[in-house]
């Protein structure tokens, strides 16, 4: 059972840090009022030397599982389709199984995920990972969101504004933050 250590809600983020013997997840839920607009969730897991290595896995309810340069594309069973886009480290190639996909992770440090869902007639957002995957800007036809999520703070600018914290959220929508 993982132990919550941070929990916070707002309109557009909800954030949660936990932690379970050597491994600490982070989780930023980047959201919306409409459904149909972006909504999506980054994930930071950091694992300690002891707890590497090990195997990382997201297990998919999916009618199909395609790799892709990033990542992978889950096809869902209906109409929508979920992309999984790995941010940190560089050059992530998951293994596919029928149910999951699983990473080996070889030495402690962080694996960061992005897990897109989208209606199957969209487009798959464009995922660039800043600060060596310490943020990860996300561009959809809604706008460009700038999300950094991190272990430790991160000293940046995002939205024109300099900031340190462990998560940060800047969304741009018709050319505003």
């Amino acid at each position: 059972v993982m132990e919550l250590k941070e929990f916070s809600t707002s309109k557009d983020l909800d954030y949660v840090r936990g932690i379970r013997q050597g491994w600490q997840r982070q989780v930023a839920f980047v959201k919306d009022a409409d459904p149909l607009a972006p909504n999506y969730f980054v994930i930071a897991d950091t694992l300690d030397a002891k707890s590497a290595p090990t195997v990382w896995r997201l297990f998919l309810a999916a009618s199909q599982i395609t790799p892709t340069a990033t990542g992978v594309t889950m096809t869902g069973r209906d109409d929508v389709d979920m992309d999984v886009v790995f941010v940190r480290p560089a050059g992530i190639k998951p293994q596919i199984s029928s149910n999951h996909i699983s990473v080996g992770v070889e030495k402690s440090g962080t694996l960061t995920v992005v897990l897109y869902p989208r209606l199957r007639t969209e487009k798959p957002p464009q995922v660039t990972p800043l600060a060596d995957g310490q943020g990860v800007k996300v561009v959809t036809p809604a706008g460009t969101d700038i999300v950094y999520l991190n272990p430790e703070p991160v000293k940046a600018e995002a939205g024109g504004k300099a900031f340190e914290s462990k998560v940060c959220l800047v969304k741009e929508r018709g050319g505003k933050p």
